[in-house]
């Protein structure tokens, strides 16, 4: 009988390692960012549903406006070190996030790739 009540317990401390507590809500990440955001960012979002889900950006960059006057923001989320007991994915890669106006119209691993199609940083606006 002991032995049977042991090994239930030993079984439900390893699942609790392996499969994780309850979920941590995503405006309490603890200052880690996600890779895999439910759903992921995409192309339309909102900056306030960016800042819900990934928490606030590392750094904010002005890109100048576009021609209808929108301000252009390149947000980057910087690499955040993974742990062995982490229920979510994490960033692997810093991550950036290009804004005109208030809508996100980029997602880029490549922050030449940003700066080739949407411009220069005009200067350092950071949070």
């Amino acid at each position: 009988m002991r032995k049977s009540i042991f090994t239930v317990l030993l079984a439900v401390i390893a699942a609790y390692f392996v499969i994780g507590s309850a979920p941590i809500a995503a405006q309490d990440n603890g200052g880690r960012r996600p890779l895999f955001c439910s759903p992921p960012a995409s192309a339309g979002y909102k900056m306030d549903k960016v800042r819900n889900t990934w928490g606030e950006p590392d750094e904010i960059e002005s890109l100048g406006s576009d021609e209808t006057g929108l301000r252009k923001e390149l947000w980057t989320y910087k690499v955040k070190p993974l742990s062995l007991f982490s229920q979510n994915d994490f960033v692997t890669r810093n991550q950036y996030l290009v804004f005109v106006g208030k809508n996100l119209v980029k997602v880029s691993s490549s922050r030449e790739e940003v700066l080739k199609e949407y411009g220069p940083v005009q200067k350092d606006i950071n949070p």
